[in-house]
């Protein structure tokens, strides 16, 4: 408003120094003050001098429109790009399945926050229903380059039915729903719905950082389901045998909470890193397509550094093929209050090749096993 005021006053003073009237004056103040009225820029300052910090985009938007509520953008990687530390942008109900409807860091712009109290949002409008469905190939959200950070990601539907079966998974993968890595960090997924990958749905990587790194992501409050689709042989036992993780991290200090994981073909949570909390969750139906997968497993022989202090407590596992597994190169893993029953034909709870492993309040039954240690110094009661 400073700059149209000053224009103004410049105007009207050029008007005064003129005897005779200055052709296409009134033309010239009734353009600049109607481009006032319309908003301007998107970004320009409101008339507290503030620039607006809510956002809108739409499936029936437009890229030039303002950004408003009245003038919704139309893709998602134009409205993401224009966000800055503290913004929110709210979906529009509908479908997004164009190439440019997807939050992508390596195909534009994602910028950041500054901290949890200054974040960007990204989120369906309130009571209205948002589907993302990308193209075949094409990731929901993928979050890599410039180390995105500070965002929360909330309440939408993450629909990778489009991806097609025709990939050998012992060469290649479809892309993930959601994938993290090169440093992105503090990165809050809450109360989404992803499904129907033909590979895994969520993946938080070392890539480019690894093999240790801290990156506090959290997933909460959200449904995971029907992972790993594909019909290829993945040389992991038969078609589609480890093919589908609900979730496959690699990074340290991360958050896993209050979500639902079912339906899907491999491993719910399949975890690497160290100093992790899995908690309140409800972990059932997975392990679709046979194999040795578990509703949960903590660590592996093949990374190369040892998954540290991770905490399994309070999550309901059942149904599975195993319920929880803590395997080779974890360390100090504790597995408590949790309730595991129905897993078949494997173990409810197997400590195998383990070290410093607690196993205490547990609720166990009706598995193939119920409690089964081949670690080293586990504290085991039930």
């Amino acid at each position: 408003m400073g700059f149209i005021t000053s224009m103004l006053r410049t105007l009207i003073q050029v008007r005064r120094s003129f005897p005779e009237p200055v052709v296409g004056l009134p033309l010239l103040l009734l353009l600049l003050v109607s481009w006032t009225a319309c908003g301007g820029s998107s970004s320009a300052p409101s008339a507290g001098g503030a620039r607006p910090t809510t956002f809108y985009v739409s499936p029936t938007g437009s890229d030039s429109a303002a950004g408003t509520i009245a003038a919704p953008w139309r893709t998602l990687q134009y409205a993401v790009s224009k966000l800055a530390s503290g913004d929110t942008l709210y979906l529009r109900g509908g479908v997004y399945g164009e190439a440019a409807d997807t939050i992508d860091s390596q195909a534009g712009p994602v910028p950041s926050g500054s901290s949890w109290s200054s974040a960007i949002t990204i989120a369906a409008n309130p009571g209205e229903t948002v589907t993302i469905r990308p193209p075949d190939n094409a990731p929901a959200i993928r979050l890599t380059t410039g180390a995105p950070h500070y965002l929360i990601i909330r309440d939408l539907i993450l629909d990778m039915s489009r991806q097609l079966d025709d990939f050998d998974p012992r060469t290649a993968s479809k892309p993930e729903a959601i994938y993290v890595a090169n440093g992105a960090h503090h990165i809050r997924f809450q109360r989404l719905d992803i499904g129907y990958t033909m590979s895994g749905t969520i993946q938080w990587s070392t890539n480019g950082v690894g093999p240790s790194y801290s990156s506090f992501l959290e997933l909460l409050d959200s449904r995971i389901h029907h992972a790993g689709a594909a019909s290829g042989d993945s040389d992991h036992g038969g078609s589609g045998v480890n093919n589908g993780y609900g979730i496959y991290t690699f990074t340290d200090d991360n958050l896993i909470a209050g979500n639902e994981f079912y339906n899907n073909y491999g491993y719910a949570i399949n975890l690497y890193g160290s100093r992790n909390t899995i908690r309140d969750n409800k972990i059932h139906d997975n392990g679709l397509a046979g194999g040795t997968n578990y509703g949960i497993n903590i660590g592996s022989s093949s990374y190369p550094v040892n998954s540290v202090g991770n905490v399994v407590r309070d999550n309901t596992v059942y149904n599975n093929r195993g319920g929880i597994l803590v395997y080779t190169n974890a360390q100090n893993t504790t597995v408590t209050n949790n309730t595991v029953f129905d897993n078949q034909p494997l173990e409810g709870i197997l400590i195998q090749f383990a070290n410093g492993s607690t196993v205490s309040n547990n609720r166990v039954y009706g598995n193939g096993s119920n409690v089964v240690d081949m670690g080293t110094a586990s504290s085991i009661s039930p």
